[in-house]
């Protein structure tokens, strides 16, 4: 079992984790695309007095792309942060978390971590040091929901606060399986 200590160091570490290798070098294709696509499109425009259809529709893509791939980034270092505040008693918006399993083309287990204004997040690990996570915010926390159901799942999209209210209690997992055979894992 985890001690409150050992939460709060894994949650400061999300906090303060720096983009990976990968995760830097697709924000910055993106970027970098995108304004170029948009710049093209600038003088495409500028020299024949009407929009260049192909650069619009390669830049707005990407830089979208960048833009949601970076407020996911922030976002994951703000709700480590409300988790850091949750665990030293001074924000009480954490409403829901529960375990994800992913098998199939890919295996993660991931503990999902949900607040009351809809702004969630999670956290990829071993087994262990998910379920050790899992069951010390269980036993911290006790006004929360815990465990997954579909229930809860469309509970939370409903009125993320009444998870709170009547918390739901369990340790059921959701259980994803990825297909090998989907033309979004082929490439």
């Amino acid at each position: 079992m985890l001690s409150l200590e050992e939460a709060i160091t894994i949650f400061k570490q999300l906090q303060n984790r720096q983009p990976s290798r990968w995760q830097k070098i697709f924000m910055f294709s993106y970027l970098g695309v995108g304004l170029l696509a948009l710049s093209a499109e600038v003088l495409y425009w500028i020299n024949h007095g009407e929009p260049g259809m192909l650069f619009l529709l390669v830049g707005i893509p990407y830089m979208a792309l960048w833009f949601l791939f970076r407020a996911e980034l922030i976002n994951d270092r703000r709700c480590a942060g409300r988790m850091i505040n949750a665990l030293e008693g001074r924000d009480q918006r954490l409403t829901w978390i529960y375990i994800e399993e992913e098998s199939g083309a890919r295996e993660s287990v991931r503990l999902h971590y949900c607040f009351t204004d809809r702004q969630h997040s999670e956290f990829i690990s071993n087994e262990k040091t998910i379920s050790d996570l899992f069951n010390f915010l269980s036993s911290w926390f006790t006004d929360i929901s815990t465990g997954y159901t579909p229930e809860l799942a469309k509970q939370y999209r409903r009125n993320p606060g009444s998870m709170r209210e009547i918390p739901k209690r369990g340790r059921a997992r959701k259980q994803t399986l990825v297909d090998t055979d989907a033309a979004s894992n082929g490439w």
